[in-house]
């Protein structure tokens, strides 16, 4: 009962509001990383995008970026 109270308290208090209320308030100095871990991720960091494409490399066809779209932009 106490370690799922824990959890819980964990869960809601510390990652759904202190969390992101210090990121917040920190502003960008949040994501202060130093040189060499700069340099590091730079070079072999991940990404949620994958690699960039470059103009040469889009994609041609029937679904290429000049297809029209809704109202919405999407």
């Amino acid at each position: 009962m106490g370690s799922g109270l824990a959890i819980l308290i964990d869960a809601v208090a510390v990652r759904g509001v202190l969390v992101p209320a210090a990121m917040r308030l920190l502003g960008r100095s949040a994501w202060y990383a130093p040189p060499l871990l700069r340099r590091f991720h730079g070079r072999f960091g991940l990404s949620e995008g994958g690699p960039a494409q470059t103009p040469a490399e889009e994609p041609a066809g029937p679904h290429a970026s000049s297809a029209v779209k809704d109202p919405t932009g999407v």
